[in-house]
């Protein structure tokens, strides 16, 4: 009894079947354009749920649902801008005065610093 209803929402053209599908009929253009984390224009749905392949600084990552690749491609993003700050003089500066001032004897005014 399953078997038949299983092949008959298989037949039935109303249902995607699994396979290749577009990103960009689910996605933002700026996810697909990226120079940084490129967004493959083909996806992969499961008939459920589509797959997105990104690609990364450390390879290619694969992306289930495009919810979860909204927030991983905000994760890249905020990535990228932290490792643009750390890289900053006015970050390693802060960094050297951070470390001085904790390492500053109890007591001492900072005045003397």
């Amino acid at each position: 009894m399953i078997w038949c209803t299983v092949s008959a929402f298989a037949a039935d053209p109303g249902f995607e079947q699994p396979g290749p599908v577009d990103a960009h009929r689910f996605l933002p253009p700026a996810l697909l354009e990226s120079r940084r984390h490129p967004v493959s224009p083909e996806a992969f749905n499961d008939g459920f749920v589509n797959t997105y392949s990104v690609q990364t600084s450390s390879g290619v990552i694969e992306v289930r649902g495009t919810t979860a690749l909204l927030e991983k491609w905000q994760e890249l993003a905020a990535l990228d801008q932290l490792r643009r700050l750390t890289d900053t003089q006015a970050f390693k500066n802060a960094l050297k005065f951070a470390v001085f001032v904790a390492a500053r004897p109890e007591g001492v005014p900072d005045r003397i610093y």
